[in-house]
């Protein structure tokens, strides 16, 4: 399997690309709203790069470890009060099935608009992102996760080797 190990540098000019497609797009939203825990760090950032301060997170659970997920995703944090007429970015590091965004999107119902803006997307995803900064297939480590991959990985080789 194609592993790709990605720098504090590449998710820049990841956001770098979505920021421009976003923008080029003539999109512009009122409210980011990172899914946690992936798209946090890219949703602060494009915070900043698009200049739009309302900055939110909503929590969704569907991997339990490294190439294990649960059979549906779980909201685990809610979006904070109504999106109803409201223009929103939701920022998510990659759509992989695709479940976990649709699942976002649903919550987010009456809103006036909702894109969604990944750093990767799998050719395989049901949802096709309307901003994607790269499509691939490879296993992607991303730098905040670096820490619980290892931690993952050990259990992982503890399992295999008991």
């Amino acid at each position: 399997m194609n592993a790709e190990k990605l720098t504090w540098g590449d998710i820049e000019k990841l956001c770098e690309r979505l920021a421009w497609r976003i923008r080029k797009d003539g999109f512009v939203p009122d409210v980011i709203v990172g899914v946690g825990r992936g798209g946090w760090i890219p949703a602060r950032l494009l915070s900043d790069m698009l200049g739009v301060e309302e900055l939110y997170s909503i929590g969704v659970k569907y991997y339990s470890g490294i190439g294990r997920r649960r059979k549906k995703p779980i909201l685990t944090q809610d979006f904070p009060g109504s999106a109803r007429g409201k223009r929103i970015l939701v920022v998510d590091d990659i759509a992989h099935t695709g479940r976990t965004l649709q699942l976002v999107r649903e919550r987010l119902a009456g809103a006036r608009e909702v894109r969604i803006a990944t750093l990767h997307m799998k050719h395989h995803s049901r949802l096709k992102p309307e901003y994607c900064a790269k499509a691939t297939n490879a296993w992607l480590e991303y730098p905040w996760e670096s820490n619980e991959m290892k931690r993952e990985l050990a259990r992982v080789r503890e399992g295999e080797s008991a």
